[in-house]
């Protein structure tokens, strides 16, 4: 087209192609001035509905002016010289800009950090102004990024973005953007909204950094398949002197869930600002980042999930094809749900004070192991490797890691001092003789302070222990001949908390009481905030968390103004039913997670009462041979797991907690991490069956009384969304057929009256029992013919779905069941023994029984529900009698996610 004509636009050179069209250099001769023309194929616009989102998108682009992007002139279409008439071009006039692409750039060498930090917060600004009208890229790459010749980086294509109210424009090829720049969603053909464009973004710094993409393959499957499941290399083990700073930056723009990316440009402009670039702020070594699919910090602002809330796998990737749109159910919705996990340290004790480092790696606690060592024990959550950390045998009250995660701070008892120890493989260093620690300031910077009887100055320590500067506070308001004690500070600021203590002060009283202060370090203003309360920790987002002066210990909420530190509202308890933790023994992530270790003597309490009756459990039992597991769950001893459920792999056990007044809630605990997860929270909700892909838990809830209309049946996401879909009202025991299309659901009156087959794609329903009668669906068989029910009788009874088709199982009461993978057995629980039997079966061409049933498993008290995963291994809820000699240990560490974004729920903002 070079030398033609294109409406009032003289083309003159080619400056490049790409799967959107070819890009030309013009002249255009209304205004005199030099255009670079995108030139659309015709098929572009093939009918009307592309021509209007085309347009509607393309004027949603045009508004945006800003220096980092590429202004365009005019949206239109037009026959070029000499061309059909019946085939006008869409094309797009913009800003002509010369330079380079920041891809050529890259091919020539890798990026200077300085230059690397400066182009992502340029291209960041762009897309700050871009989603600030809710217009989303979808295709940032460092091919759509021009250089000019000052060095400014300037954005390409909007024109092609998408607004967040269309749908997607047609795919060209077979995805919109380059492949190894998609975000997870992107591949799985979800919505999309501007966290893509920052996942891309962080696709392209690793790509400046590095000189290589952090995922690549010679077949866009490959490239996919890592981009959904595989962590990227990290950067300090590719480049020296990149600061660790900048590795978590790329990081969380990385992470495969879009909820715990950074949630805006705007957050990831502020912490690009403060990277240093100087050498202050790099590894003394090359640490592995943290994986994109290891356990996660859950965070307002975005970070990483566990990986066992991600189950997307290669054979789906297959099975959809990366052409195919990847279309799962749904989207992600832009709220984070409140979720709690338990992280065991089997073999330890007495676990107490935990800590999560920055960036979610870590979790430190205090404890004591089998072999009697005393001190801390460190668990990487991406290896799920426990390590003691030798020389810290004495260590006492509060760690701390530095804001990098590269060091941890603790206290050593006996007025011995603050050190630091350097992970993963450092050795203890003293920083002073005395005192413990408060907080970080910065990375090379620790507040200490001391809590010696009547008190004594804190001082800010260089983590070298030189030049120590003693913090004044004015004592005004301090109580005579108390501790003083400063705890907690806000990142970034002067501003301080602590609490005075009496608890051991010159006279040797005990009497435990306590006054919260907050503090100016700068300015020694001291400022009493309230009496009978301490341990106080600063929570992001302005809140502070403390310990009640009660027996209980109990954890309030309240907000704080973070310039003056003084409260501007009410107290809450941290958590619904007065979360009590043992004194000081929680602590708050970097991202406003909460993390406490369950109190031991609560938990030891109850043992003695479950004693005679047995404590209720999960038994893994190996069919083959017999061999049984206590899976140990962490539930409270009067309330015990029931409705189990377990992943085809075997890898993740399902189940509902229930207790005497049925209070009900699902939770998930990891078999290989050892780390259980609350799904659902309020009460009420049972666990019933799992999609096929394992991207659906298929549950009920009971919102009040034993009627219909207090009954729903609904499906939950397993992605860490949260996210649920209501099936049908009054109903229960959802069971999902094995291709995701049916659910058999028993229907709800007085009583369980009537077992039925209903359609996920529509308003299909096929009815198999009489009306009237009494019935209770089990599930489906493994090629989806037939189904299992429960009647009046207590009879197992196989049922055709069409319900033409109905056979008894001889001889069997049973009140569960569950057919086996291959489809050869059927397993029951029976209703007159504690055992789990089973029955030999075929399914083709007909149902027919091959034989007499067979006990599997018996135990020695009652049989609640059980499952089996794929290879034939059973999972029985069952209690078993313990006795006094062996107590129940403290082995775990709640963490609450996303705890910071409930606060704002709680309080309203």
């Amino acid at each position: 087209m070079i030398g033609t004509t294109l409406s009032h636009y003289e083309i003159t050179a080619e400056l490049g192609r790409g799967g959107m069209g070819i890009v030309y250099q013009a002249e255009d001769t209304k205004l005199d001035r030099t255009v670079a023309i995108k030139i659309l194929p015709s098929a572009a616009l093939a009918s009307s509905d592309d021509r209007e989102r085309f347009y509607r998108e393309a004027k949603s682009a045009a508004q945006l002016h800003h220096p980092n992007i590429a202004s365009v002139f005019e949206i239109d279409e037009a026959v070029p010289e000499g061309g059909d008439a019946a085939e006008p071009r869409p094309f797009i006039a913009m800003e002509y800009i010369a330079g380079g692409t920041l891809q050529d750039k890259i091919k020539e060498k890798p990026l200077s950090l300085p230059d690397a930090v400066k182009i992502a917060s340029q291209v960041a600004e762009a897309l700050k102004a871009a989603h600030a009208k809710d217009i989303v890229h979808r295709d940032i790459k460092s091919a759509n990024v021009m250089i000019t010749e000052d060095g400014v980086a300037k954005v390409l294509d909007f024109g092609l973005a998408k607004t967040n109210q269309s749908t997607m424009l047609t795919r060209m090829g077979s995805t919109l953007g380059t492949v190894a720049y998609m975000s997870p969603e992107q591949a799985r053909g979800q919505e999309v909204d501007g966290r893509t464009d920052l996942y891309s973004l962080g696709t392209m710094l690793y790509e400046m950094v590095a000189g290589r993409l952090p995922f690549a393959g010679e077949y866009e499957q490959a490239v996919v398949y890592s981009i959904l499941n595989e962590p990227p290399e990290p950067l300090t083990s590719l480049r020296t002197g990149v600061p660790m700073d900048l590795e978590r930056i790329v990081n969380k723009l990385l992470a495969k869930d879009a909820d715990y990316r950074y949630q805006t440009a705007t957050d990831l402009l502020v912490d690009l600002k403060s990277v240093d670039l100087d050498g202050s702020g790099y590894s003394r070594r090359s640490m592995p980042a943290m994986s994109a699919t290891a356990i996660p910090v859950a965070a307002k602002s975005g970070s990483q999930k566990p990986a066992w809330m991600l189950p997307v796998v290669a054979a789906i990737m297959l099975l959809c094809g990366l052409g195919g749109g990847w279309a799962l159910f749904g989207s992600s919705g832009p709220d984070l749900p409140l979720r709690q996990v338990e992280v065991s340290f089997d073999g330890l004790r007495n676990l107490s004070f935990p800590v999560l480092s920055p960036g979610g790696r870590y979790l430190a606690v205090q404890a004591m192991d089998i072999d009697g060592r005393n001190g801390i024990f460190v668990k990487d959550l991406e290896t799920n490797r426990v390590r003691y950390l030798e020389g810290t045998d004495v260590a006492g009250w509060e760690m701390r890691f530095s804001p990098d995660g590269s060091r941890l701070a603790f206290m050593k008892v006996f007025n011995e001092g603050v050190y630091t120890i350097e992970l993963p493989d450092g050795l203890p260093e003293r920083l002073t003789d005395h005192g413990r620690i408060a907080y970080w300031q910065d990375n090379e910077t620790v507040v200490m302070t001391d809590d010696r009887p009547g008190g004594g100055p804190s001082y800010r320590v260089p983590i070298d222990g030189s030049n120590l500067e003693e913090i004044r506070l004015d004592e005004t308001d301090l109580k005579e001949g108390m501790s003083n004690v400063l705890k907690t500070g806000i990142p970034g600021t002067s501003r301080a908390f602590g609490f005075q203590t009496n608890r051991i002060n010159t006279a040797g009283n005990t009497d435990g009481t306590y006054y919260l202060f907050t503090a100016d370090l700068d300015t020694g203003e001291l400022v009493m905030l309230d009496s009978s309360a301490a341990n106080p920790e600063y929570i992001d987002g302005g809140y502070l968390i403390y310990n009640l002066d009660d027996d209980d210990g109990e954890l309030q909420v309240r907000p704080v103004d973070p310039k003056s530190g003084l409260f501007v509202g009410q107290p809450k308890p941290a958590l619904s039913g007065n979360l009590q933790a043992p004194w000081g023994n929680f602590g708050v992530s970097n991202d406003g997670d909460l993390i406490y270790s369950k109190d031991p003597y609560a938990v030891l309490a109850g043992v003695a009462g479950a004693v005679q009756s047995g404590t209720w459990g999960i038994w893994a039992v190996n069919i083959q041979s017999r061999q049984v597991q206590n899976l140990e769950t962490r539930l409270p001893v009067d309330s015990r797991p029931t409705d189990i459920l377990v992943s085809s792999d075997g890898g993740t056990v399902y189940f509902t907690e229930s207790t005497p007044r049925q209070k009900g809630d699902i939770y998930a605990l990891d078999l290989q991490a050892g780390i259980q997860t609350q799904i659902t929270f309020g009460g009420r909700n049972f666990a019933s069956s799992l999609s096929a892909d394992g991207q659906w838990l298929y549950a009920h809830r009971r919102a009040g009384q034993d009627d219909a209309s207090s009954f729903t049946s609904v499906r939950i996401r397993l992605d860490g969304s949260g996210t649920e879909e209501v099936i049908q009202e009054g109903t229960v025991l959802p069971r999902v057929s094995p291709d995701g299309t049916h659910v058999l659901l028993t229907e709800v009156d007085q009583t369980w009256t009537g077992v039925s087959i209903v359609s996920l794609e529509g308003s299909q329903s096929t009815t198999l029992t009489e009306e009237g009668t009494y019935g209770m669906g089990f599930g489906f068989s493994p090629d989806g013919r037939y189904v299992i029910v429960v009647n009046e009788d207590a009879e197992l009874v196989v049922i055709s779905v069409d319900g033409r088709q109905r056979y008894v199982l001889p001889d069997i009461a049973g009140q569960d069941a569950e057919w086996s993978a291959d489809g050869s057995y059927i397993y029951y629980t029976s209703s007159t023994a504690n055992l789990v039997g089973r029955v030999p079966v075929r399914m083709s061409p007909t149902f027919s029984v091959l034989g007499p049933a067979e006990e599997v498993h018996r135990v020695d008290g009652a049989v609640d529900t059980f499952s089996l995963d794929a290879d034939g291994n059973l999972y029985v809820a069952s209690n078993a009698p313990i006795s006094q000699s062996n107590p129940v240990d403290l082995k775990t560490v709640v963490w609450m996610q996303n705890w910071s974004a409930y606060l704002d729920d709680l309080f309203g903002r």
